[in-house]
């Protein structure tokens, strides 16, 4: 992954911008590794509570009639 691709992950993940590309040396290769894992892993908690409230509004939805 790029430079740029790491250092717009990063931001993304907390909203803002927090990083500059310079700046990413200075953090140690651990470090990158578990930011991207954490974007990685609020993706698929993310993915998972759309199917939880989807099954939910359903259910609402069988017991209105």
């Amino acid at each position: 992954m790029a430079d740029i691709e790491i250092v717009r992950a990063i931001n993304a993940l907390h909203g803002h911008g927090v990083l500059a590309v310079w700046d990413l040396g200075k953090l140690d290769e651990a470090t990158i590794d578990a930011l991207l894992t954490i974007r990685t892993e609020l993706a698929a908690v993310a993915k998972d509570a759309a199917e939880i409230e989807a099954v939910k509004q359903r259910i609402r939805n069988d017991t209105r009639r």
